[in-house]
């Protein structure tokens, strides 16, 4: 049912209100819910609390929809990359109830407008979780009856681990019941369920898989971080036939391959960035797609990065037109330009030839929050347009734009 037009207006008189307190709004928020709801602590990563990023990508979330009440449809890639991302996290409809009466507490405290005002946030409030909670079930309710799917965790034993870089170690992943998977889309990522004495709260994360789509098993490739929990769990703890709990592949970033053979698809990545590249690429191998294909790939130093080899020996086996570039931000003597790497520093795309020259190209980029910002207006600079522009933001949703 459509806001009424009161609401709106009241709404939109009152949002730069919000936004003018916002991270402050919103760190309060998650200071009342937590204390109120501890329980929650199990499900959102307290992590992103210490560093402001849950908070922030809150306050972006809610002051965008204030300002598009009259324009809902604006947000629907945003509303389909969060709806993806809380489907991942198991978010259940009466959490947002939980949500909605922290948030208006929380509003009333910071700014007091009244009661007539927190009375047409909360309309406002009550449209925005019914939108999330139609299109969170719609997800759930596809992957799980799909062949393989279930929902919300399923166990899966640890088949093989292998340390692929001194940074990075790959994981692979078989259901314990033995019986078939969901086969994902390649860019697609899984979340693991994480309970251990050492770990306050249940811990979940979500690592993209490096997998091409299977019905067997599936494969991750996880960057161990001096102060990550999970990584750190995972790479020093877990060892072969221990069991996960996993959700099923859930985003909506993934490879669309285009039906015209001839259109290049280009992947580039920046550190860990290149895990689902990685599955985008197996996947073109597994069909011996003919597109002109990029691999383009930014890492700290060869002694971090992950999967070099197997990219190349891609390129030789099956795919004979895969373009790679490789840049390297440190370089040591006994590192070979050609060789090792192409170039030293940061990707600039001017530097390939012809990479933008053909204007069906498309592209996907994952990585830091720095990295995607600059390959994106490096793209736009040379007149990409945004149908043509793929991305993934590891953590909480926060637009590149």
């Amino acid at each position: 049912m459509p806001l009424a037009e009161k609401t709106i207006q009241v709404v939109e008189a009152t949002a730069p209100a919000v936004a003018a307190v916002g991270p402050q709004l919103a760190a309060s928020f998650y200071k009342r819910m937590f204390t109120n709801n501890p329980e929650l602590k199990d499900v959102f990563i307290m992590a992103h609390q210490r560093n402001l990023a849950q908070p922030t990508a809150l306050f972006n979330s809610v002051v965008a929809y204030a300002t598009h009440l009259r324009d809902l449809g604006a947000l629907g890639p945003a509303v389909e990359k969060i709806a993806h991302k809380h489907a991942a996290f198991n978010i259940k409809p009466a959490q947002y109830q939980i949500v909605g009466y922290n948030l208006l507490k929380t509003i009333e405290a910071e700014l007091n407008p009244g009661q007539d005002v927190l009375d047409e946030w909360g309309k406002a409030y009550e449209q925005l979780a019914q939108i999330f909670i139609t299109r969170e079930e719609q997800i759930y309710a596809e992957v799980e009856s799909s062949p393989g799917g279930w929902r919300p965790t399923r166990a899966f034993r640890v088949a093989d681990k292998h340390r692929e870089s001194d940074a990075i170690t790959r994981f692979k992943l078989v259901p314990a019941d033995g019986k078939p998977i969901a086969a994902h889309e390649p860019g697609r990522y899984l979340s693991i369920f994480v309970r251990h004495p050492s770990m306050p709260y249940q811990e979940i994360r979500q690592y993209s898989i490096v997998s091409p789509p299977s019905h067997e098993y599936y494969e991750v490739a996880i960057k161990r971080h001096d102060q990550g929990q999970v990584s750190r769990y995972m790479t020093d703890i877990v060892n072969v036939g221990d069991e996960l709990q996993l959700a099923p592949p859930y985003g909506d970033f993934f490879l669309d391959l285009p039906k015209d053979t001839t259109t290049p698809i280009a992947l580039i990545s920046g550190g860990v960035g290149l895990t689902p590249m990685l599955s985008m690429l197996r996947s073109l191998a597994v069909t011996k797609a003919t597109n002109p294909l990029y691999w383009v790939h930014a890492a700290h130093s060869k002694r971090v990065r992950a999967f070099a080899d197997e990219v190349k020996e891609t390129k030789a086996a099956t795919l004979p037109q895969l373009k790679i570039y490789n840049w390297l931000s440190e370089v040591t003597p006994a590192d070979k330009q050609g060789v090792d790497y192409d170039f030293q520093g940061h990707i600039d795309i001017s530097k390939i030839p012809d990479f933008c020259a053909n204007p069906a190209t498309q592209y996907y980029f994952v990585g830091p929050d720095g990295f995607m910002k600059n390959v994106e207006k490096q793209l736009q600079s040379q007149n990409v347009g945004d149908d043509r522009i793929h991305y993934e933001c590891f953590g909480p949703f926060n637009p590149i734009k």
